[in-house]
């Protein structure tokens, strides 16, 4: 199944360079000083450096973008939690995710729900929470990741949605990775069910990558409900606009995906003479 949200789904949370440079030029100074430490760190320069993780991450060299956060952390006041802190324990976490290093995104995952509880944002929570349930998804702590995720969607549900300052979690994202939840326990008909919503919200916005996404995991629910002629076609349609988007690596992923497919639906159809 494919992961949602980080870069193999393209789910990814941060903005490309240019968009990052201009959000961040916007991004409020004050919220940033407030959680600098006494160690002569200047906020202009904390924030050069999240600039430059962030940059990595884009580029997948996490090692480097691990390097940069190091130094922001070096840089911030943890005894006084801002939005600033929210988004550095989220890139973290991230970079975490790419490295493997489970246990450690999610503790980092934890921290940043401490502190969008203390700010009480129902977009900082809501993207908290789909940390959590991605994190319980992977370490295959479904129970977990199933509330975490469906807690995380009910902040959208109650408090609609705003542009944040940066990227966060949509309800595309938490979609997602529930399904994906409910497939692993073979829910698959309540899978197929937030697929579709996957796919719904992510049309609102015109995010292809994520509708292709949202298609391939659907085709392979399909295909588990012994729907197998719908499976192919869901399968196709969510290859075609990987290729559309040049999102080559969705698109070689169900390529994979089909030879197994149509080699079972052969033998259920049965082989023509």
């Amino acid at each position: 199944m494919l992961r949602y949200l980080l870069l193999l789904s393209g789910f990814l949370l941060m903005l490309s360079a240019p968009a990052q440079q201009e959000e961040f030029q916007h991004f409020p100074y004050e919220l940033l000083a407030s959680s600098i430490n006494d160690k002569g760190v200047s906020p202009d320069t904390v924030l050069s450096y999240f600039i430059k993780a962030d940059q990595c991450m884009e580029i997948d060299r996490y090692d480097s973008a691990e390097y940069w956060l190091g130094k922001v952390g070096d840089g911030l006041a943890f005894k006084k939690p801002g939005v600033f802190n929210y988004y550095y324990h989220t890139r973290q976490a991230e970079v975490f995710y790419y490295n493997d290093l489970l246990q450690l995104g999610l503790q980092q995952s934890n921290r940043a729900l401490t502190i969008a509880q203390q700010l009480n944002d129902s977009l900082f929570l809501a993207d908290a929470y789909n940390f959590l349930g991605l994190f319980s998804l992977n370490l295959e702590k479904y129970e977990d990741a199933e509330k975490n995720l469906l807690k995380g969607l009910s902040f959208f549900q109650s408090g609609g949605y705003r542009k944040p300052l940066l990227a966060l979690s949509k309800p595309y994202h938490l979609h997602g990775n529930i399904g994906e939840v409910y497939t692993k326990l073979k829910y698959y008909e309540k899978a197929l069910f937030h697929f579709r919503r996957s796919l719904e919200e992510a049309s609102k916005e015109n995010q292809l990558r994520p509708q292709a996404l949202a298609l391939i995991s659907a085709g392979e629910v399909l295909f588990e409900l012994n729907q197998s002629d719908s499976a192919i076609v869901t399968l196709s349609k969510g290859k075609q606009m990987a290729l559309e988007n040049k999102d080559f690596d969705v698109a070689l992923f169900v390529k994979k995906q089909e030879s197994p497919f149509q080699a079972e639906l052969t033998l259920k159809k049965g082989i023509p003479n």
